[in-house]
């Protein structure tokens, strides 16, 4: 093999940026998107701030939605899902069942801190 014929070899890396892989992370940025919107609807608000409306439909559709269960810059969130990643990292084997885990015991915070916060009525 000549030292031109490594040079022509594609890097790994090429398939990234167009044809199919351009459209998987076009997909996936998408889909990261519209599981974000939902997030953004239950944490809202928070001490000395207003609740704010999100504008899922904009442009074609000025309707808002807000469902503030957690006040914005709850750290609960952010603690229950790196702890989510840490066990995952940790036992690789286990990786469903830690992922289901991880979205029960959110939920679970998301209801009590609803409840606790007067937004949700059980």
């Amino acid at each position: 093999m000549t030292k031109n014929a490594v040079a022509a070899a594609p890097r790994s890396t090429e398939w990234l940026i167009g044809g199919l892989g351009g459209l998987v992370f076009a997909s996936i940025a998408m889909c990261a998107q519209l599981l974000h919107l939902p997030c953004d609807m239950v944490v809202s608000g928070g001490t000395g701030l207003s609740d704010w409306a999100i504008q899922p439909w904009w442009p074609f559709s000025s309707a808002a939605y807000v469902y503030p269960l957690i006040p914005w810059g709850d750290i609960g969130p952010t603690v229950i899902l790196m702890c989510g990643i840490i066990v995952i990292a940790k036992r690789n084997s286990h990786l469903s069942q830690t992922s289901w885990l991880t979205i029960v015991v959110l939920c679970g915070y998301l209801v009590v801190r609803g409840w606790a916060r007067g937004t949700l009525t059980v």
